[in-house]
């Protein structure tokens, strides 16, 4: 006798259509495993490289900072054409132990002791936000000229107000 075989074929349809059902559940998955790993990828690059940039920028600023200390020793130490600036007691005396003992090592260890010492000085008490040490500039921050006037709390302020702001633009006065 011959069985009748009616409707085996759904159940392999069935089975195939299950099969296939599987494999695209587990493609999805695979898929939006990837598209999740990639964004986070995407957003640690995105921090490494504004964390990077806003190291620069606070470089940038420090730069400035120790560019003030360093004019601010030179003239207590010097005149504007590079000799000693003799007005300055302190500076006096040692210019001429220079020339009494002609010892240019002497002379040159003093200078660089005083410069030195004026140089701390200045960004100790910048930092301290002392008004006499306050920094009148105009920096330049991308395309943009921002002025920042004042001690070291104002400068702090501008700084975190320009990394915070990712789209920072300068108030028009």
């Amino acid at each position: 006798m011959v069985k009748r075989k009616k409707g085996s074929a759904l159940i392999y349809v069935i089975l195939m259509l299950a099969i296939l059902f599987t494999v695209s559940i587990a493609a999805m998955q695979m898929t939006l495993a990837s598209l999740k790993q990639s964004s986070s990828f995407h957003q640690k690059n995105q921090a490494y490289y504004y964390a990077d940039s806003s190291t620069d920028k606070i470089l940038y600023f420090l730069d400035i900072i120790a560019d003030e200390a360093r004019n601010y020793a030179n003239s207590y130490c010097y005149t504007p054409s590079g000799s000693p600036n003799l007005s300055n007691s302190e500076i006096k005396t040692i210019y001429e132990n220079y020339l009494n003992n002609k010892s240019k090592e002497t002379y040159e260890n003093e200078m660089r002791k005083i410069f030195t010492e004026k140089y701390v000085e200045f960004i100790d008490e910048f930092l301290k936000n002392t008004d006499g040490y306050a920094i009148n500039k105009q920096v330049r921050i991308g395309s943009n000229n921002i002025s920042i006037n004042g001690t070291w709390e104002v400068w702090k302020q501008k700084i975190d107000e320009i990394l915070v702001n990712l789209n920072y633009s300068p108030t028009k006065n």
